[in-house]
């Protein structure tokens, strides 16, 4: 979460009076716009605030400062989508129903729940998504439409998936969530975009020291 732009680590802050809490996000996904900025490469790349430079690098990484300030520059563009990943369906299908409930309201004035701090809020933002991922690993469930677990994580934004095939009234499979949610963020189909990605994929993760 820490290298998540402030911008949107404010947008998805829920506010309990004076009291601020983020959401168990165990994945945040983040469709940058298509803009001259986000996609040039790091080395070449100048960003100025107010007509200063921001560094690219600070003490050799990257320097947040600049996604942060190109983030809250250009946030109406973004697209966020909150991913809760758990194993145990059947005892953590209420917090991501809770959550999504939330964060669909746009907290509650009533009880003095609020979504959102400093200027930011999802709801600003080109799309939200919230969803739920299980494996799940109660292999004596019988999961159906009527069942408690199901029913809880049915009406979620972003949907809820599970590592098997889809099956109807259920959970989709979890190949499902990259067309359902982030489809704006590929030119092309999912597969084209991989299998163009694949024959490059070496050369990325050296130029990162990864292999």
């Amino acid at each position: 979460m820490s290298l998540v732009p402030k911008p949107i680590q404010d947008a998805i802050t829920v506010n309990y009076g004076n009291f601020a809490c983020n959401t168990e996000s165990d994945i945040t996904v983040i469709t940058f716009p298509n803009e001259l900025e986000f996609i040039t490469n790091i080395e070449n790349l100048t960003v100025q605030n107010n007509g200063v430079d921001i560094d690219n690098f600070k003490r050799g990484k990257f320097n947040t400062e600049i996604s942060n300030y190109l983030c809250g520059r250009d946030f109406d563009s973004f697209e966020i989508g909150v991913i809760q990943c758990k194993t145990n369906w059947n005892d953590n299908a209420q917090i991501p129903m809770l959550w999504d409930m939330i964060y669909s309201a746009n907290g509650f004035a009533g009880r003095n729940i609020t979504i959102g701090r400093d200027g930011f809020n999802i709801h600003d933002t080109n799309n939200f998504t919230y969803s739920f991922v299980t494996v799940p690993s109660n292999q004596r469930a019988n999961y159906n439409s009527n069942s408690v677990a199901v029913k809880r994580v049915t009406n979620l934004s972003g949907g809820n998936y599970w590592g098997k095939p889809t099956e109807q009234y259920v959970a989709r499979s979890l190949k499902e969530i990259f067309t359902n949610n982030f489809q704006s963020g590929y030119p092309n189909n999912i597969r084209t975009e991989i299998r163009v990605a694949i024959p490059n994929l070496s050369d990325e993760l050296s130029y990162f020291n990864i292999i």
